[in-house]
């Protein structure tokens, strides 16, 4: 792809299905090396590096969910056709949470006695299952990953907020956004505790809305591949650095600067690899399927061997993941609920 003949910084839909791929490989790195399961020894050396840099996922999640927001509403004019966007987001989020749901919960509790008892550790039961549903459980889920479910609803909520102060008033959500990266460890909103995750959501609209005047101001570098490669690979290995140093160790506050590197980095060099773009692509398709099964499968097991600790825990967690994500995928469409979902999204 010659990058003369595209804009360099708008993203496409395959584009951000790439930056989702590379997030999916960061959250296995990380849940499998940065935080390994109970009775499990810890990691050292690259792997406990990569398992911290892992955690950039959130963030890359968080940036393509704002990006594709904005996309979608920029062209919407009326109230109804604002609130009609919003709620087929929430449509084909809890479509695709609800599966799983009824698939991983019942195996859970059935077949390896993960009961809710367990699950939820002494506190109202019922109540659990009612959040459970909805996404709200937060750090008690049933699944603990299940945790960012509660972010990105908040989120989604907030967008409509978010996208008409960023439009209306660019300068007065930048300060914003700095006080919260700043101070955002400190405060919480309402039932989530957002920490600095509102600014790479927030990244992701700017992006979005002043991509062209991005391209404007950089064009210099439409004219010059290899500079700008250069110049991408380079912000993201200070942005990595600066992430792993003991001045900011394990600190989520450098998450903000990687998103903006990681994203350069895939557009003005995976593009000329269009086969490295269709993997990241595909692993992006199933993002959401591998985020919701993949710390079911994540068992000590894998963590047994030395040469599943040097890796291959890595390989078989996603390979498995993918398999299983497919044959959801299979049934979903078997059984009708993309039929159902449109249906839904069409009323």
């Amino acid at each position: 792809m010659d990058l003369q003949d595209v804009n360099i910084f708008s993203l496409s839909k395959q584009d951000t299905g790439v930056l989702k791929g590379i997030a999916i490989c960061a959250m296995l790195c990380h849940h499998l090396y940065g935080c390994p399961i109970e009775g499990v020894e810890s990691y050292t050396g690259v792997f406990a590096w990569l398992g911290s840099l892992g955690k950039v996922c959130v963030a890359i999640f968080l940036f393509c969910s704002a990006y594709g927001l904005s996309a979608g509403y920029k062209g919407l004019t009326t109230l109804q056709e604002k609130l009609f966007f919003i709620r087929n987001r929430f449509i084909k989020f809890f479509m695709s949470y609800w599966v799983i749901l009824l698939v991983i919960v019942p195996l859970g509790v059935f077949v390896f006695g993960r009961t809710f008892d367990i699950a939820y550790a002494g506190l109202n039961v019922p109540k659990r299952i009612i959040y459970e549903i909805f996404g709200i459980n937060g750090g008690c889920s049933y699944i603990k990953t299940w945790w960012f479910n509660q972010l990105i609803i908040v989120m989604y909520l907030l967008f409509p907020i978010l996208y008409r102060l960023i439009s209306h008033v660019p300068f007065l959500s930048i300060i914003v956004a700095i006080i919260y990266l700043l101070l955002g460890d400190k405060y919480t909103l309402g039932i989530i505790e957002l920490n600095i995750w509102l600014v790479p959501f927030m990244i992701g609209i700017y992006w979005n809305l002043y991509e062209k005047k991005m391209r404007e101001l950089f064009d210099v570098c439409q004219s010059h591949k290899i500079l700008l490669a250069s110049v991408s690979l380079v912000s993201l290995v200070i942005a990595v650095l600066l992430r792993s140093s003991l001045l900011y160790p394990d600190n989520i506050r450098m998450e903000t600067s990687l998103i903006i590197a990681i994203s350069l980095c895939t557009i003005s060099i995976l593009r000329l690899s269009p086969k490295i773009m269709h993997l990241f692509a595909f692993l992006g398709g199933h993002s959401m399927n591998i985020y919701l099964i993949h710390s079911f499968f994540n068992v000590p097991i894998l963590h047994s061997h030395e040469w599943l600790r040097g890796g291959g825990n890595f390989v078989i967690l996603m390979i498995l993941c993918l398999t299983v994500s497919l044959v959801i995928e299979f049934m979903k469409k078997r059984v009708g609920v993309y039929t159902l979902q449109k249906q839904l999204i069409s009323k």
